[in-house]
């Protein structure tokens, strides 16, 4: 938890409209809005950040980005959308042997629909290395997801959780 604390504090936009949604629990649930948006949150969202729990249950990715991204749908078009998502495991929920992919495709569909564009970053805190593999399928569905790998961060060994 400490990198994504220290990825939070060193927030670039800290001064521009930032929310924090977090999630995790189960399939079909898309979390909360723990900070709701707003100019200069940056210190809200950093201290909320380091007051969040150890993850726990399942992660469902698509249901929680699709939900941050209804979050600003109704912000202007000309406003700049990004979702940054801290990943502590990749989606547990999808009906594929990919879910990663599977999850890239249904944020990708959902976004069309909405007619939102958005930039991503994600934040991987403690993956394993298939997990950051599974991550690269999510570039090569969203393009506009930037993976962000803390420096030190420490990762899981594969089948640990």
């Amino acid at each position: 938890m400490n990198a994504t604390v220290e990825t939070a504090r060193a927030i670039p936009y800290a001064s521009e409209g930032l929310a924090l949604r977090i999630f995790g629990g189960g399939c079909g649930q898309p979390g909360s809005l723990a900070v709701p948006f707003g100019a200069n949150h940056g210190d809200d969202v950093t201290k909320a950040v380091e007051n969040l729990p150890q993850g726990q249950g399942d992660s469902d990715l698509s249901t929680a980005v699709n939900k941050a991204i209804d979050d600003f749908t109704d912000l202007p078009s000309d406003t700049v959308k990004q979702v940054i998502v801290y990943v502590g495991t990749l989606d547990q929920c999808g009906m594929t042997d990919q879910p990663a992919k599977e999850s890239a495709e249904a944020i990708r569909s959902f976004m069309q629909d909405k007619g939102v564009k958005a930039q991503f970053k994600f934040i991987p805190v403690g993956l394993s290395s298939t997990e950051r593999q599974q991550l690269q399928e999510f570039r090569s569905v969203l393009p506009s997801l930037q993976a962000v790998v803390p420096p030190s961060g420490p990762s899981r060994p594969d089948g640990a959780s």
